[in-house]
């Protein structure tokens, strides 16, 4: 499917080539300078507890699309979505 994990030290230079973002760190990730950095038509799902870790209203003025989700992987994957 062509996902990768990417470390922490190479998001920044990464997240520029991003087509979908799962995030699941319950603490902001996706900052203001990190969404600066997102292609507008990037896709951003955020699994993380709420608030999630992706500043929803910044991406929402930049017109990048972000769903908070915090219970979809144990809606669709009960047992492994733990």
């Amino acid at each position: 499917m062509g996902a990768q994990a990417v470390d922490f030290l190479d998001l920044e230079d990464e997240i520029k080539r991003a087509e979908i973002i799962f995030n699941t760190v319950p603490h902001q990730i996706l900052d203001r300078d990190m969404l600066e950095k997102v292609a507008k038509d990037t896709v951003i799902i955020d699994l993380a507890s709420i608030p999630g870790g992706t500043d929803f209203e910044y991406a929402q003025m930049l017109g990048i699309k972000a769903i908070l989700a915090p219970g979809l992987p144990g809606i669709v994957a009960p047992k492994t979505g733990r």
